[in-house]
């Protein structure tokens, strides 16, 4: 006789393996598209590659298209390319300037006069190019900076007026020059000949915020310097080079990033980070900020420290009064762990409250940490709501963010890429591009599933260790209770039932002990980008007491219903259940303590 079944029950640990195989498979490389965070932003895409660690910029011709600039290799030699996406996010073209690079650091693209404007620094000079709405190389790549020496540079699109661009050199090469018409040919003007790092808004009049840093080798007092244009001046116009803002500290162990610079409708705002890299104090950092009115520096107010909330598991609430269209938001400030936002860069469309792209240290799977890409607004000169967009083992870095005259966001990052370079993300607010990041693929689904799947297994490594650690005070209630034990004919009873009980409830308790924050904690949460939180709340009131509900069921048809009526062996059937989903569910806060 054939033997019913066989062949099917030995095939399925080898199906699981193939069905396993195939999700990590599907999620090898790198990802199409990723959930965020902040329920109103939906998914991100990834539209390209860049080999420089710098913000991708986005910019947005007349009928809404989107265009962004990146450094590649081509046949080994650098090159920009540039992509051209209409707002269903399908690549509408894409071209390369025929120049050949060296090292191309901080590319930056805007749209201005139905043109294409790209700029660059190259072997420590700064250039640009242009190229019409088809992509279509204009041919007249040009030198911005003469013989100076660049390391950072900043550009200003002032409506109607022509485009500025400032540069300066490193703090061992200083020297802060505007370039007033980067169209012209006429010569860069020396604002500042100790000046570094500037950095360039323009308010809705069309004024024009500079500011930048001086910053000697070896001093541990860098100051900030401030100037303002009103519309149709110009850098040198005036004769000033600028006002001090303030002087800050930086430790010689220490590394000071910006300045980094906002503007709303009413203020100004600087921001900047002092992170220590030697040292018991090594690897921490401390994010500053100060504001005054627009062009009145002389009114400034006090120095302000900047954090941002460093969990994933937020509460998002709608956004009211609001000009910027992101959906739901975190309001500041939040209580609990707290980290330092790095890596600024601020929104440059005029609007009446101020957006700032930002890297934050945030708790990702399993309670490790990952820097991940998130928005602070800012209102009437203080923080007053949050976004976390990226939700990346990875980690992300250099956020980029800017609105469009709707108020809706664009936002892009990058992600490691292997062997080399940054994986870059682009996501917004805006209904019809957010509606073209709705259809989620097979990868997307796997890479969920996939994750998901490891995150249980890797917590459920822990069920032997955490099985024995609750089990013993148990154990030593059922002897302690074994009086009151007696044997009825079927089933339980009343006197064993009892002993049970309690030594099931001394198995809580001990559990909820080494688990601190678990009635707090969203199950799935670490694996799964974003929780509707109607969903999370059930999740929080349903998963323990199922996972009770199935040790229990369990236990008792390996004993009671078998006619098999051992406490003992109904306590260890108890707890290998009830460790194994516990740790496979929220082990991650043990991985948090250990």
């Amino acid at each position: 006789m054939k033997k019913k079944g066989l062949g099917s029950r030995r095939s399925r640990p080898l199906l699981a393996l193939l069905v396993l195989l195939a999700l990590v498979t599907a999620c090898s490389g790198p990802e199409e598209s990723t959930w965020l965070n902040a329920p109103g932003w939906r998914r991100a895409m990834l539209v390209g590659n860049s080999l420089a660690a710098d913000p991708v910029s986005v910019a947005l011709d007349d009928q809404g298209g989107m265009t962004l600039l990146f450094a590649v290799e081509v046949d080994g030699v650098a090159r920009l390319q540039v992509k051209h996406f209409d707002r269903r996010l399908d690549l509408a073209w894409e071209s390369v300037l025929q120049e050949s690079l060296r090292s191309p650091m901080q590319p930056e693209i805007i749209w201005h006069g139905q043109r294409l404007r790209l700029f660059w620094i190259d072997e420590g000079s700064l250039y640009s190019a242009t190229m019409d709405a088809g992509g279509n190389d204009s041919g007249d790549t040009r030198l911005l900076s003469n013989d100076a020496a660049v390391d950072s540079y900043g550009v200003a699109l002032r409506g109607t007026q022509p485009v500025t661009a400032w540069f300066a050199g490193g703090p061992r090469e200083p020297g802060l020059y505007a370039v007033n018409d980067v169209a012209s040919s006429a010569e860069p003007v020396l604002v500042d000949d100790q000046g570094i790092e500037p950095e360039l808004r323009v308010d809705a009049e069309g004024g024009l915020h500079a500011v930048w840093l001086r910053y000697p080798p070896g001093t541990t007092s860098p100051s900030f310097y401030y100037a303002y244009y009103g519309s149709g001046q110009v850098a040198g116009s005036d004769g000033r080079a600028g006002t001090l803002l303030l002087t800050a500290f930086a430790g010689l162990s220490s590394v000071l990033t910006g300045p980094f610079l906002g503007v709303d409708d009413e203020h100004v705002y600087v921001f900047w980070t002092v992170e220590v890299r030697t040292g018991p104090q090594a690897g921490s950092a401390e994010t500053n900020y100060i504001i005054f009115p627009l062009g009145r520096p002389a009114e400034i107010g006090e120095e302000q420290s900047l954090y941002a909330p460093a969990d994933y598991n937020l509460d998002y609430e709608p956004a009211t009064g609001t000009t910027l269209h992101s959906g739901s938001r975190v309001p500041l400030p939040v209580e609990g762990a707290l980290t330092a936002p790095m890596d600024l860069e601020s929104n440059r469309e005029p609007a009446s409250e101020l957006v700032v792209a930002t890297q934050v240290m945030a708790a990702y799977e399993l309670r490790k940490e990952a820097r991940q890409s998130a928005l602070i607004y800012f209102r009437d000169g203080r923080p007053v709501s949050y976004q976390l967009l990226s939700f990346t083992r990875s980690g992300s870095s250099f956020p980029y963010v800017r609105s469009d005259g709707q108020g809706y966001l664009y936002a892009t990052w990058l992600e490691p890429a292997e062997p080399r370079g940054f994986l870059t993300y682009l996501s917004a607010t805006a209904p019809d591009v957010n509606a073209a990041l709705t259809t989620v693929s097979l990868s997307v689904v796997s890479r969920v599933v996939t994750e998901l799947v490891f995150g249980l297994l890797s917590g459920a490594v822990l069920a032997p260790f955490a099985g024995i650690l609750w089990l013993i005070a148990p154990l030593v209630v059922l002897a302690v209770t074994s009086f009151m034990r007696r044997e009825a004919a079927r089933g339980i009873s009343p006197g064993s039932a009892a002993s049970l009980g309690l030594a099931i409830i001394t198995y809580w308790l001990v559990k909820m002990a080494t688990l601190p924050g678990i009635g707090d904690f969203v199950p799935f949460s670490p694996w799964i980008p974003f929780i509707p939180p109607w969903l999370g709340v059930a999740l929080q009131w349903s998963v323990i007491p199922l996972i009770l509900l199935a040790a229990l069921v369990t236990a008792w048809h390996f004993t009671y219903r078998r006619d098999a009526p051992s406490a003992l062996y109904f306590l260890f059937i108890y707890a290998a259940v009830d460790s194994v989903l516990s740790m496979a569910v929220y082990g991650s806060i043990i991985y948090g303590f250990v």
